[in-house]
């Protein structure tokens, strides 16, 4: 069996299909996988995948059916329940994506990703107090975390507070430089 970057053993099942998706090709991936599903019902290595070729194929209905059946089988796993918010953020429904993003908070409270996604969805509805609060917690939690500082500084331009939130995108941009290219026009 081979390791894959993560030190995960992969299915030798799957190799052609990891070929597919290096090479880019999501659409032949994705068929592979359905195909190879149909054999072994549950594989979640093999959904894992599928859900992540449909994701790259901007097919996000898709990559949630196959995040939810993820979820069914490993209760475990609080990183399907973030990603289904961001999956029903991207998609739009913001209930949904707080509904998850909740749930994956509950299964780990020290992980940032869940508070970061409820942060943007309460940006998007205007309530830019709970959304400080969260994406205070988040720079607790994970202090080198470049993205939230991006946020935080969205978050105290709403409330003009423009020489905090100029403070918070250059250390944005100094904790992670390549951020300063999409987002130095913020400052």
């Amino acid at each position: 069996l081979e390791a894959d970057t993560m030190g995960v053993v992969l299915d030798p099942g799957l190799a052609g299909v990891q070929l597919s998706m290096e090479n880019g090709d999501y659409t032949s991936a994705a068929s592979e996988l359905s195909d190879f599903l149909l054999q072994r019902m549950g594989h979640v290595q093999a959904l894992r995948l599928l859900a992540s070729c449909y994701l790259n194929l901007d097919d996000l209905e898709q990559s949630i059916q196959a995040s939810l059946q993820i979820a069914a089988i490993d209760t475990l796993d609080a990183g399907i329940l973030s990603s289904l918010g961001y999956l029903y953020h991207r998609s739009g429904d913001l209930d949904s994506a707080t509904l998850y993003y909740s749930l994956a908070e509950q299964k780990d409270p020290l992980n940032p990703y869940s508070r970061f996604g409820k942060a943007w969805i309460y940006v998007a509805r205007r309530d830019f107090e709970t959304a400080h609060g969260l994406a205070t917690r988040i720079t607790e939690l994970a202090p080198d975390f470049a993205e939230n500082y991006l946020l935080l500084g969205r978050i105290l331009s709403a409330k003009g507070l423009y020489r905090e939130a100029a403070r918070s995108y250059r250390h944005a941009f100094r904790l992670d430089s390549s951020l300063r290219t999409a987002y130095g026009v913020l400052l």
